[in-house]
């Protein structure tokens, strides 16, 4: 116990001591030791070296993970030495809500399909980047990490023995200072004088040993870090690199996929308009009569006629197109009253004007040829093309596949390729792999964007968007 309170009273003297040397050097009041320039030079990279170190890897966990509530989680969870909960990330989270979007919408619509896609690609994105964080982190923030809070660490604590050291030597020198002037005032001083330059040399021999310790750390500190640093700058890029190829190449494959979907949902409506316009629905022919010269098809009129608007016959001679009963009388005719005349067979006595031979109702129509065998007495327009005219093909040029608007209306079977997979999302539906050719047929009464699909002996619903007709 006596020796306990021995060493704490003089480690009490001897922290009393710095204190009040440092206060001097402060006030000016006594003089300092000056470290060796290069040994200034050293500490003061060292210490820049630190600060920059510290920034940079800040900035790196900003960049890393921008929520600053999840940082400082993920920072308790490592002090208590805890594994943190994982999480997705925001591209994760984003692609599974497409991917349900897709689902909820119908993925045998092509836009719900497209959202699916998407949603993959984006979980894609999200693991890579999981992956990217993971990586940075391990080759990037962890060995800055570990300079911080081991070799800087090191390197202060030898900078602050050197700089007790320090204030332990001006401190001795102090002390011999003071003797010699009191020893030049009287004699009694001379034993004072011997014991401190014992202790000043005591005291500079461990400053010296001290200075060399921390000179050869810091050397040692310069020559190696800045490799170390080197190498994981060297990693940061690299992963980086891997990650942002990584990114480009999902995305690409996306935006072929969405192509893809375009082309082949515009082909399948190419197929269903030019399937409409051969579906045997009868349209009035574009034929005119002779000498008309704008197009429109107009019915036939009496000789002589120029504005194509059917008119009774007159009596002969009116010159005013106007319709007049004759006003001779049939023979006959005793009365004296003037009736006019009719034609040959009416009974009742009222003019009508001539229609076209067969019609008996004297209501003037306009021809039209109605097609061979036809018995309804109704007059039709000619859906016969006229010579020259242009059919337009059922398929455009550089497809292969029939019309799918055919197969709904004949209810057949076709071969059909597979475009893309399909996972199926119920019992009903049928798996479908890139490239691998199956039998569809249209079933009457299921939905338009679907078709029965079958392969060996399994069968089911699958979607028109994935597949490419074959003739």
């Amino acid at each position: 116990m006596d020796f306990n309170v021995r060493r704490l009273a003089a480690d009490a003297g001897t922290l009393l001591s710095r204190a009040v040397q440092y206060t001097e050097e402060v006030l000016g009041q006594a003089e300092r030791t000056e470290l060796d320039s290069h040994l200034e030079n050293l500490l003061d990279r060292a210490e820049a070296t630190q600060q920059c170190t510290e920034k940079i890897m800040k900035q790196t966990e900003v960049l890393l993970q921008p929520n600053p509530n999840v940082r400082m989680e993920e920072f308790l969870y490592e002090k208590l030495e805890k594994m943190a909960p994982v999480r997705p990330n925001n591209l994760e989270l984003l692609g599974e809500c497409m991917i349900d979007a897709g689902h909820e919408l119908g993925p045998g619509r092509a836009y719900g399909n497209a959202l699916i896609k998407c949603g993959e690609a984006e979980k894609q994105l999200g693991s890579a980047e999981r992956e990217f964080v993971q990586s940075s982190a391990i080759n990037f923030i962890a060995p800055l990490r570990n300079f911080i809070e081991g070799d800087y660490k090191t390197i202060v604590a030898e900078r602050k023995i050197l700089q007790n050291m320090r204030l332990d030597l001006d401190a001795a020198k102090t002390r011999l200072k003071k003797a010699k002037e009191a020893d030049a005032r009287s004699a009694m001083w001379t034993e004072e004088v011997s014991k401190a330059e014992t202790e000043l040399r005591i005291s500079q021999s461990e400053f010296d040993r001290q200075a060399e310790i921390t000179r050869l750390l810091l050397e040692g500190h310069n020559s190696t870090h800045e490799t170390q640093h080197l190498r994981c700058l060297t990693d940061l890029v690299d992963t980086q690199t891997t990650y942002y190829a990584q990114c480009h190449q999902y995305m690409v494959n996306m935006e072929k996929q969405l192509g893809s979907f375009s082309s082949v949902y515009c082909a399948n409506n190419n197929q269903l308009s030019l399937a409409g316009a051969s579906d045997g629905i009868s349209r009035p022919s574009t034929s005119t009569a002779s000498g008309a010269t704008d197009g429109i098809s107009r019915p036939s009129t009496a000789p002589g006629a120029t504005d194509g608007i059917s008119r009774p016959s007159t009596a002969s001679g009116a010159t005013d197109g106007i319709s007049r009963p004759s006003t001779s009388t049939e023979p006959g005719a005793t009365d004296g009253i003037s009736r006019p005349s009719t034609a040959s067979g009416a009974t009742d006595g009222i003019s009508r004007p001539s229609t076209a031979p067969g019609a008996t109702d004297g209501i003037s129509r306009p021809s039209s040829s109605t097609a061979p065998g036809a018995t309804d007495g109704i007059s039709r327009p000619s859906t016969s093309t006229e010579p020259g005219a242009t059919v337009l093909p059922l398929h455009t040029a550089g497809q292969s596949s029939p019309s799918v608007n055919e197969l709904h209306l004949s209810n057949g079977t076709r071969k059909a390729r597979v475009l893309y997979d399909y996972s199926a999302t119920c019992n009903s539906e049928l798996s479908l792999l890139a490239d691998e050719v199956i039998t569809v047929t249209s079933v009457p009464g299921m939905d338009s964007d679907w078709l029965m699909g079958e392969r060996g002996d399994k069968k089911g619903k699958v979607p028109i968007t994935y597949l490419q007709l074959q003739s």
